[in-house]
């Protein structure tokens, strides 16, 4: 119960859309330790956002241009950023 109230209060999360939610964070913890294998030291990070349906779409960063095309094999959204996840850490 806490979680939810959690995820209302914090997110935004309407009751109804916890479960989608949830399996989308599932999905994300598993694309995102394929995105760090798959792009090594320009893995830049994984994330969820909300699109305009309202519906959580993963999003990968890379830190460099060429390495665009394999973050957007891995996630609906893909994003160039200046720092990496390890440079961040």
């Amino acid at each position: 119960a806490e979680m939810r109230f959690a995820l209302q209060r914090d997110l935004g999360i309407m009751p109804g859309q916890i479960p989608q939610y949830l399996d989308a964070e599932r999905r994300a913890v598993r694309a995102q330790n394929e995105a760090r294998a798959a792009l090594g030291d320009s893995f830049a990070g994984a994330w969820l956002e909300r699109n305009r349906l309202g519906e959580y779409d993963l999003v990968v960063a890379t830190t460099r241009t060429d390495r665009l095309g394999a973050a957007r094999a891995l996630a609906p959204q893909a994003r160039v950023v200046r720092h990496s996840a390890a440079q961040l850490d």
